[in-house]
């Protein structure tokens, strides 16, 4: 919070999704989990885009705190809608990747409440009070959603799915109703869009691995205790 007094969050956001990194690793060696290299494979990818969406930010860092109205609401509307609608829609078609869909609206609330955070720290348009109570709400609904996902699927999908939205909400806001821009340097900028490639590439494949555990099938004809 007091670094999104000066930092726009397009900058904050990706440091803090960095952390997929210890909370994948403490998903496999702690908790048991046993990923496959598919799982790995876009874990790897997403920790890439975060590396290079960190890189695309080494330029034209804004430190003001401005936004238009006229598509922040419709953005924040937009990405509230998406959160609703993933979880309903695999919950009534696809209920092995659930856990996948509540990390993903986790993410996303949390990405709508990292967004209202900067707006609240910089007092945006003094509508401080607008901000906040905005942050009180989707900050434990986007706590709700998330431990709800890991209640119901492994640590080591439903987390970097999380992490991935909660990054991808504020770039996408900040880029367009908050005047974070795409770096006016070629290389930055095509670095960046190749960046949201990777994130949402490494979401897709771990939600589709997002599936229940096999259960054993029982043996059709009992063993015979003490037979000879």
């Amino acid at each position: 919070m007091i670094a999104l007094i000066r930092l726009p969050v397009s900058i904050v956001e990706p440091i803090i999704t960095a952390g997929i990194a210890l909370v994948a690793y403490l998903a496999i060696k702690k908790l048991g989990e046993t990923p496959g290299w598919i799982d790995f494979v876009a874990i790897g990818t997403i920790i890439v885009g975060v590396i290079c969406l960190c890189v695309s930010l080494a330029q034209d860092v804004h430190v003001h705190n401005k936004y238009l109205p006229s598509l922040l609401w419709p953005s924040v509307i937009a990405v509230a809608c998406i959160a609703v609608a993933i979880p309903l829609g695999l919950y009534f078609f696809r209920r092995k990747n659930l856990a996948a869909g509540l990390g993903c609206a986790g993410g996303l609330t949390f990405g709508l409440s990292a967004v209202f955070s900067r707006l609240l720290m910089g007092d945006a348009g003094n509508l401080w009070y607008v901000w906040l109570l905005a942050c009180v709400v989707t900050y434990p609904l986007g706590f709700f959603l998330f431990q709800s996902g890991l209640q119901r699927g492994r640590a080591v999908v439903v987390a970097p799915i999380y992490n991935a939205m909660m990054l991808g909400v504020p770039i996408l806001i900040g880029t367009l109703a908050m005047d974070e821009h795409v770096p006016a340097n070629d290389f930055l900028a095509v670095l960046r869009i190749v960046s949201f490639v990777l994130i949402v590439f490494g979401s897709i494949v771990l939600a589709r691995t997002a599936e229940a555990e096999p259960v054993p099938e029982l043996s059709a004809e009992p063993q015979l205790a003490g037979a000879i």
